[in-house]
């Protein structure tokens, strides 16, 4: 692994790559450092490997493509990588987007017949995921959390632009400015664009609304729902909607039961309010707010991002 980290050398080896400190099917994130004028700074580079693994090229072929065939497949995969590299530097200018500096991709033979490392350089954040499983979150959290994403949709929409996988994994904390971020832009869409296909079932089931799961298009409707079930959770002892309360134990078949429960269209209770919190009442009120949010029927749901920021403000929580 010492060997690996050194032959990185992405961005004319201006930035040294000094642990891993994320890892997905395609690549990982490394915490990278460099000194400048006798200080040192640090970054953070997302490396993605197209194909993933030879495995990953294995089975491709296996599914019936030939080389050329696979190599076009994987293309595709890079083309939008680096789709997500643009619309990062797109908006970059919001304070709750994560900031991208530059990218670069780079042709990799060792990875089979063919292949290519994308590098993304962007700013250095805590994940949110971290903070969930540490469960450090308060109420005062959770609002802000949902006041600053909503900052970030707000601004993706000005820009025409729908992420289309609102979930903890794609949000990102900034503790020296107690900010919080959106990031990972992989399934982000331009409604620009004529051409693009607004159909599918993009992003991850557990934070997908029912509408989009039926077939349905996504929207930056969706994306508000996604966030929605967020702070549903972290009102609720981080678990969905429609499992026992905690601390009761649940067994797979009861989350899968729960999962489906909402995404047929089932309307969601109550969160499970965490009382511990100095001002329950407006705990209790944060509460409806996140269960509104993720109300079945998009007509009872909050209509934009404006709209659902402005009624966790009033609360004056943050």
């Amino acid at each position: 692994m010492a060997e690996y980290i050194k032959s990185l050398h992405p961005f004319e080896g201006q930035w040294e790559p000094e642990r891993e400190i994320g890892a997905g099917s395609f690549g990982r994130v490394w915490k990278a450092a460099r000194k400048k004028e006798g200080k040192k700074e640090y970054t953070a580079i997302k490396e993605i490997l197209i194909p993933g693994s030879e495995e990953v090229l294995r089975e491709a072929r296996f599914e019936g493509l030939d080389e050329e065939g696979a190599k076009l497949y994987f293309r595709g995969i890079l083309d939008r990588a680096e789709k997500e590299a643009a619309f990062m530097g797109k908006l970059s200018d919001c304070p709750n987007i994560v900031r991208f500096y530059e990218y670069e991709v780079r042709e990799k033979k060792e990875l089979g017949e063919f292949g290519w490392a994308l590098y993304i350089r962007m700013e250095l954040l805590v994940p949110v995921r971290e903070r969930f499983l540490e469960r450090k979150f308060s109420v005062r959290d959770a609002a802000r959390l949902a006041v600053h994403i909503c900052n970030a949709l707000e601004y993706c929409g000005k820009k025409g632009i729908i992420h289309r996988d609102i979930k903890p994994d794609n949000l990102f904390y900034d503790p020296k400015t107690d900010t919080y971020k959106l990031g990972d832009f992989g399934y982000a869409q331009d409604l620009s664009r004529a051409t693009a296909s607004k159909k599918g079932r993009p992003g991850t089931l557990s934070y997908m609304p029912p509408e989009v799961y039926q077939g349905g298009m996504a929207s930056g409707q969706s994306d508000l729902y996604g966030l929605g079930m967020i702070l549903y959770r972290m009102m609720n002892h981080f678990r969905i909607p429609f499992l026992p309360e905690y601390p009761a134990p649940f067994s797979p078949g009861e989350r899968d039961a729960a999962l489906m429960k909402r995404l047929n269209g089932e309307e969601p209770g109550e969160p499970q309010i965490l009382r511990e919190q100095e001002d329950e009442e407006k705990a209790v009120f944060l509460g409806r707010i996140a269960r509104k949010s993720i109300a079945a029927c998009p007509k009872d749901r909050f209509q934009s991002a404006k709209e659902l920021r402005e009624s966790i403000q009033k609360l004056d929580l943050l």
